[in-house]
């Protein structure tokens, strides 16, 4: 879920003092709520989030009165006309439906930080919007901070990673804000930091020490000037009291639970009347507001009464059920157009209990995800059967960008209705983990099948309208059980060898470390990008490639640049690649290893907005393979005993695909007559013979034919090829110039995107792009080249879904005992017996090739081997 948290009290106070004073013919003041709404629904297109919640500051003291009781005195009263405004926003809120939180003794900034907190650990994405920098310090994995801001009279907006932070901030992590604040203090707060230090000198001293604690620890150092020290000195009971004013609580007391976050209905009728009494006809407009009585009024949800009892015979002849099961498979729901039935395996003993799941398993069932539904059905000994019905896929259809919604998010968003006992449906590693079998247990079971089957019977309508019932009938559906099957499968691991290579990394690490530290000189962090960047820039002199404001970079592009200037740059970036393999790959890998022995990745289906399959717990699809190292990962990767690896994997398979979007005559011949593309294209834009293409040559036109696939602007081209701009620009031209069928696609598409709001594979798959709307000349740039991207990547991930389909029937069809078992992408793998290996390797490059009608032939590489890697090769 994306949560955008913002700052009430800061943007209602930009908006007051941004917008001219405005009031409606009662006298009443309204350009804060106009001001205010105007930039909420600005943040809504602009960031799609999934959840909103404002907090606000109440009056009153706060913890940090009790601590220092001049905390924000001297501040101006607020204008009564601002003042009059903030009940009529948090009444135009409520009636949106959008959450708000505000509790005694705290500041909105607390509440932000604590809702960040909550998202970060829930595995959620959270932004906060505010005009305070006091919430950078809130900054992590999963939570950014649009900071707003008004430069020459205009409102921007900026959004802050930890990168950005630390440009900004000479190399600093964002936690490092509240030490800064705590030396140089913030006026506006009156937080006193230390008399005559402004933030040059903050910054300097938390760079060069680290944190206030370091500081102080370091008052002896000669970069400290002797009246700094004197500062410093005289102020540290000071500093410590500004550093426990400046800090964010993170655990405020406010309601939590991700659902209460959700938008409630909006209440057109209340948010009608508000508006037109303060008459602001724009806002009405722009949000289609009605008075209440034109409002159509949808009919109420009423889910049938549950019966706890077996289901009758007649329930599997009545057409499609809606079903939910617990993990463990002991309890199960059933509701049909009569009723729901509820029924466990404690009810009705344990044969009783698999033999009506059988029944069930036979009849149109659907659940709400298909594959934790069908995982918890083999427990019974039910093999993986297409379900009629998965909401979590039919709802990624309808909206591709909500990914991996969950039920109480679906269920709200579509229906308006909650889900029966929430937390059975928010862990991650299972369906539900319902286990018990009491009465209050089957009817939340029973209550949830009848939300399930009453959104199939909202969502595919939806699905029809928008031409997608045959992606969804052919593909998405038909591939719930192979992924189950690939799953339960796993993959095979030589745990020793695995093992074996981690102490051999840690050796090899360790070696690295003394030789980095004997060519510097001295020893160091190497993981700290600021203490690196001394080192490299500062004590040994390189250049630094890549200078921000207020510091030094030290970034992959940065160090690859200055690869052969100094051998302690190569040596960092080896130490960097051993560490992470180590680290993400070995140690990951052996948590993950199953008492069979076996990893069992998860593959999800409804993750990525272009419909590629993303692989998780672990994630085996990210497994390096360019270089020795990482190809040492792979190698771990084994079959069993007496059987082999084989892979198979699509030449260029979204190059042909443009192919045949475009209709480029010149791509379509040079694929038919089997010419290497990349040679083709270097001849066409160079303007060189065939036969005299160099490989500097056709690397350089790899780069613009994978790159023209991604909408790849000049900029990122030329540092891509490592030539100029100008000549990037060059060659840009020159592929369209000769490809022009696909500059023709590249005109109709952005067009078409534009006209429609979305973008579609050629299997129907859609795309949905508000980023083209936005004000903003970045965001639509970026809406663009997704635009461009979409249709190509998105039916190479339709196209592969076929292959998988086709090759998993065809192995359990004609009885061989082989069976797929990953899929990275453009590539499939499967483990067979030797015996099979022939049979397979053309059973594998037949279904791969002729998976899709193109006007161009599909092409497959097969090859195998005893190893992941070696099969690969």
């Amino acid at each position: 879920m994306k949560l955008v948290a913002i700052d009430g009290n800061s943007l209602i106070n930009r908006a007051y003092y941004g917008v001219r004073l405005l009031t409606n013919s009662e006298g009443v003041c309204t350009n804060a709520v106009y001001g205010f709404f105007n930039m909420l629904l600005k943040l809504q297109a602009d960031l799609a989030p999934d959840a909103v919640c404002v907090c606000f500051d109440l009056s009153g003291k706060t913890f940090r009165h009790e601590a220092f009781e001049e905390y924000k005195a001297g501040r101006r009263p607020m204008p009564e006309e601002l003042a009059m405004q903030f009940p009529l926003i948090k009444e135009a809120l409520d009636a949106m439906g959008i959450a708000r939180r505000e509790v005694a003794g705290y500041e909105a900034d607390d509440l932000l930080g604590t809702l960040a907190r909550i998202s970060r650990e829930r595995g959620d994405e959270c932004v906060i919007v505010t005009g305070d920098r006091d919430s950078l310090q809130f900054i992590a994995e999963g939570a950014t901070v649009a900071l707003v801001t008004t430069k020459m009279g205009q409102t921007q907006t900026e959004l802050y990673d930890s990168a950005l932070f630390a440009e900004r901030y000479n190399g600093l992590t964002p936690d490092k804000i509240v030490d800064l604040k705590a030396i140089m203090g913030d006026q506006s707060d009156h937080i006193p930091g230390v008399p005559g230090i402004g933030e040059k000198g903050a910054l300097t001293l938390v760079s060069r020490f680290g944190s206030l604690e370091g500081v102080y620890a370091n008052l002896d150092d000669k970069s400290i000037t002797d009246a700094m020290r004197s500062k410093l000195t005289d102020g540290r009971e000071s500093a410590f009291l500004s550093y426990s004013l400046a800090k964010g609580e993170v655990r405020a007391p406010i309601e939590d639970d991700a659902h209460t976050l959700l938008p409630a209905p909006r209440r057109d009728g209340a948010l009608y009347a508000l508006f037109s009494r303060l008459e602001l006809n724009t806002l009405i407009k722009r949000l289609e507001l009605r008075p209440e009585s034109a409002a159509p009024q949808a009919a109420p949800f009423a889910p049938p009464a549950a019966t706890l009892s077996e289901p009758p015979a007649n329930v599997f002849d009545g057409g499609m059920l809606g079903c939910t099961v617990n993990s463990a498979a002991t309890a199960c729901a059933l509701c049909a157009p009569g009723g729901c039935y509820a029924f466990s395996e404690e009810m009705l003993g344990s044969a009783k209990f698999a033999d009506v799941m059988r029944r069930a398993a036979q009849a149109p069932l659907c659940v709400y995800d298909g594959k934790r539904a069908l995982h918890a059905l083999s427990r019974l000994g039910i093999e993986p059967f297409t379900p009629a019905g998965d909401i979590s896929v039919e709802a990624y259809l309808c909206d591709p960008s909500a990914t991996g919604a969950e039920f109480a998010k679906t269920a709200h968003d579509v229906l308006g209705v909650a889900i029966a006992d929430e937390a059975l449906y928010e862990s991650d590693d299972a369906f539900s983990p319902l286990t018990g079998a009491d009465d209050a247990a089957l009817r939340a079971l029973a209550h949830n099948a009848a939300v399930t089957r009453a959104l199939h019977e909202t969502l595919l309508p939806r699905i029809a309208e928008r031409g997608m019932e045959a992606l969804l009938r052919d593909i998405e559906l038909p591939l719930v059980p192979v992924l189950v099957r690939m799953e339960l499968y796993g993959m095979g691991i030589d745990r020793a060898r695995l093992a074996e290579f981690g102490e051999t990394l840690r050796r090899d690490i360790a070696h690295l470390e003394e030789r980095i530290h004997a060519l510097a000189g001295e020893a160091f962090n190497i993981g700290s990008p600021k203490q690196l960047g001394v080192i490299l820039f500062e004590k040994l002199g390189l250049k630094a490639a890549k200078k921000t404001k207020t510091g030094y970079s030290t970034d992959v592009e940065v160090l690859e640049k200055l690869r052969d200037e100094h051998p302690i740059v190569a040596a960092v970036l080896d130490w960097r690649a051993m560490t992470k393999l180590r680290g993400t790959y070995v140690e990951g890998l052996l948590k993950e290893i199953a008492s069979d022995g076996r990893i069992h990745s998860t593959l999800r289906q409804t993750v990525a907005a272009t419909g590629r399959l993303s692989s998780t717990e672990p994630n085996l699809q990210n497994i390096p393979v360019r270089t020795a190292l990482g190809g040492e990962i792979r190698r771990c990767f084994v079959p069993r005993n007496g059987w082999v690896y084989i892979d198979a994997d699509y030449s260029q398979i979204e190059l042909r695909i443009l192919a045949h979007i475009a209709h480029d005559e010149r791509m379509l011949a040079a694929f038919a007559s089997g010419e290497d593309i990349h040679a083709v294209t270097a001849s066409q834009v160079f303007r060189v013979p065939l036969a005299e293409v160099t490989h500097e040559l056709r690397r350089r036109a790899k780069a613009v034919n994978f790159g023209i696939v991604y909408g790849i602007s000049a900029f990122s081209l030329s540092d891509d090829v490592g030539v100029s701009v100008k000549e990037a620009q060059h060659y840009i031209d020159a592929y369209l110039e000769n490809y022009t069928g696909v500059r023709g696609y590249m005109e109709r598409i952005r067009a078409q995107a534009k006209d429609d709001g979305y973008v579609a594979t050629l299997y129907g798959r859609r795309r949905y792009l508000p980023e083209l709307r936005s004000s903003s000349h970045n965001i639509r740039a970026f809406g663009e080249r997704v635009a461009l991207n979409t249709p190509i990547q998105g039916t190479a991930a339709d196209v592969i879904k076929l292959a998988m389909l086709h090759v998993d029937a065809r192995l359990r069809g004609e009885g061989l005992r082989a069976r797929l078992i990953m899929q990275v992408h453009d590539e499939l793998l499967v483990e067979a017996p030797a015996e099979e290996r022939e049979r397979v390797s053309a059973l594998l490059v037949e279904e791969m090739e002729h998976a899709a009608a193109l006007d161009v032939r599909l092409a497959a590489d097969v090859s195998c081997g005893d190893n992941w890697y070696d099969a690969k090769r």
